[in-house]
């Protein structure tokens, strides 16, 4: 049983809604819990929501699927420490000593293994002390980036062998959702396309010039971090979504997308590709995505490019069909069980 520990603050306390299935009785559980009992009959729960969204404290889920522990707490203290088979670190320019504090009070020869990674986009290291990246990276026993060409380039910057380990997605559960049932849905599929905001970029125009003259609602989504100024983008979407809670986000919203667009121009993994791909939904996005299907990545800036793509893929039920079950196909390498092997594959070479 491999014990993990994900160093970082808690996640917010945010209670999920979960019903019991033998009592039906109505309970709320912290997101902090993975499994739990009903308080009436002690019946296992079924939960409404994810027990964290995808990505970086999703890791603390793939631990447990695999079988094994997975916590977060963020403590210096030694004997805790121990305890633990990993302990992973997400290097960050806002937490820039973590790992350094770590390895001092674990020491050089302890057995518990320092893991490290750095998901930032290679064109948001502007932010990034370089001589601190170095030298606080120089101290993991294993350092991964989430895609491949960030690896290289850190990899290249440290002089040391990166991994390349997607953060995890909740792919089993993602799945209850799914749009794909026991046939084609069809014209359901006109509803409406959800296009993906990014805090650090502004990419609405992508979206609106892209999709010009296509019947489709637009839903411009997890709106927030950098507000562009003297554009009215309410005007310009049929609903501007902001950043909500994850599993009401899965549910409300991108289950219910025909399609989803994700044009963000930075160098990136995607794992909001992968949520969307384990619902059975096809994303056109940029070719800098790395979990994007091939043939539905496009340059960002290729407005004629998106169009057809996504004019296709909502008037041919067949292309649509087949993207939306080659990209449940892909979701599936990102899931807690496979992340939980790339790991520990990784870091402990089991």
């Amino acid at each position: 049983m491999v014990r993990y520990l994900l160093f970082s603050e808690p996640v917010t306390p945010t209670a999920y809604a979960a019903e019991c299935p033998s009592c039906s009785k109505q309970v709320k559980v912290a997101c902090d819990e993975y499994m739990g009992a009903c308080p009436s009959c002690h019946g296992p729960l079924d939960f409404a929501g994810p027990v964290l969204p995808s990505g970086l404290h999703c890791w603390v889920n793939a631990f447990r699927a695999g079988g094994g522990v997975g916590e977060t707490f963020a403590t210096t203290d030694r004997h805790y420490l121990e305890d633990y088979d990993i302990v992973h670190v997400n290097y960050t320019p806002g937490h820039p000593s973590y790992v350094e504090a770590i390895r001092r009070s674990l020491g050089d020869h302890s057995d518990t293994k320092l893991v490290a990674n750095v998901d930032y986009a290679p064109s948001l290291w502007e932010t990034i002390n370089p001589f601190n990246m170095a030298h606080q990276l120089g101290m993991a026993d294993t350092v991964f980036h989430v895609e491949p060409r960030g690896a290289a380039l850190l990899g290249r910057f440290l002089g040391r062998h990166v991994h390349v380990i997607p953060h995890p997605v909740d792919t089993k559960w993602l799945n209850r959702f799914k749009r794909i049932a026991d046939g084609i849905p069809a014209v359901m599929r006109r509803e409406m396309v959800t296009c993906q905001w990014h805090k650090y970029n502004a990419t609405w125009s992508a979206y609106y010039y892209a999709l010009q003259g296509i019947d489709v609602g637009r839903y411009l989504c997890n709106y927030g971090g950098r507000v562009p100024v003297l554009v009215d983008l309410e005007s310009l979407f049929d609903r501007v979504i902001p950043g909500m809670e994850y599993s009401q986000y899965i549910r409300d919203v991108l289950c219910k997308s025909a399609l989803n667009i994700d044009l963000a121009p930075d160098i990136t993994f995607g794992r909001g590709v992968v949520d969307a791909a384990a619902l059975g939904i096809p994303t056109v996005c940029s070719n800098t995505i790395w979990a994007g299907l091939p043939e539905l990545s496009v340059d960002p800036y290729d407005h004629q490019g998106v169009h057809d793509l996504v004019s296709k893929l909502l008037s041919d039920d067949d292309y649509w069909y087949e993207a939306a079950e080659r990209s449940m196909i892909m979701s599936n390498q990102y899931s807690c069980i496979n992340s939980y092997k790339r790991m520990t594959r990784a870091v402990l070479g089991v």
